[in-house]
């Protein structure tokens, strides 16, 4: 792995995020071990201006460095400007010309199996949030799709990948944000931008960068109440992901379908009703009978 310009400009917005939470009222107390638990995030990066495909680039190089006798570190980095062959879900082709950002983050999962999912809420969380923060009001739509004015800016696709080697397995946080990107193909209706919803250019990088530093943070968060949770002098129901997810959704309370892979079949119909702590999402269905799904995928009606 090396540095890469990125590695800098995450590493000022995590001395930030960290000022932030020294200032808090709940995080204040906490300041320094969550920093300390960020600390590595996009510290080794690399960054491309052309890629095939972020994910393989990232399960090659943990592949090489164990059979060089070494450990990829937790919160490294894959990043491009442009992907010819990047994918979605099901393999659905992702549009990913310049003007996105697109990385692929590998954390070594700290969390108990049960809750992974919420490194995936995290991701959309961070894209909101910093989203948010820089003047626009973006939604996550369940689990972590980031919507702004009903486009779909961002998507975040997450892998578990077991080492070749040690079978170590790490989670690999896919996201592609469409920053400047001036257009899209027909067959993508939902897609937009942020220079499309908002007329103006942004400055990509330094976006993307700010959001990698705060999903580091957020990671952080989770992990530390994971751990308070194990103690039971300090144990508390408060989730500070499933609070921040609440915050900035625009699930919650609408009609919605559901399908595993909704593009080829709608299960049913219902309300969002709520979300749990481990990230799994409560529906009402037509009939009065409320469900709870952990995987799939939800549009609005």
């Amino acid at each position: 792995m090396q540095q890469s310009f990125l590695s800098e400009k995450i590493g000022y917005f995590l001395a930030r995020d960290a000022c932030l939470a020294a200032n808090s009222n709940y995080e204040k107390d906490r300041a320094a071990e969550l920093k300390a638990r960020s600390n590595l995030i996009g510290r080794y990066s690399v960054h491309v201006k052309r890629g095939y495909d972020l994910f393989d680039l990232a399960q090659k190089a943990i592949d090489n460095a164990e059979k060089s006798g070494k450990d990829i570190i937790s919160g490294s980095l894959w990043a491009a400007d442009e992907l010819t062959h990047a994918k979605g879900r099901f393999n659905r082709i992702w549009y990913a010309p310049r003007g996105g950002a697109y990385f692929v983050l590998a954390i070594y999962p700290k969390l108990e199996r049960c809750y992974w999912s919420l490194y995936s809420l995290a991701c959309g969380i961070a894209i909101a949030q910093i989203i948010r923060e820089w003047g626009c009001d973006a939604g996550v739509r369940w689990i972590n799709d980031v919507l702004l004015h009903g486009k779909k800016i961002a998507g975040i696709l997450t892998k578990s990948y077991k080492a070749q080697l040690s079978q170590q397995t790490y989670i690999l946080l896919g996201a592609g944000i469409n920053v400047n990107i001036d257009s899209f193909p027909d067959h993508l209706p939902e897609a937009g931008s942020l220079l499309c919803e908002t007329g103006k250019k942004w400055p990509v990088w330094d976006l993307a960068s700010h959001i990698i530093a705060r999903l580091g943070w957020l990671i952080a968060l989770a992990e530390q109440w994971e751990a308070e949770q194990m103690d039971s002098l300090n144990a508390s129901p408060y989730n500070p992901i499933i609070y921040a997810w609440e915050r900035c959704n625009i699930t919650l309370k609408r009609q919605i379908s559901y399908g595993y892979n909704i593009d080829q079949e709608v299960e049913f119909t219902g309300l969002a009703h709520s979300i749990e702590q481990d990230g799994s999402l409560n529906i009402v269905l037509e009939s009065g009978e409320m469900i709870n799904i952990n995987s799939g995928e939800i549009r609005f009606l």
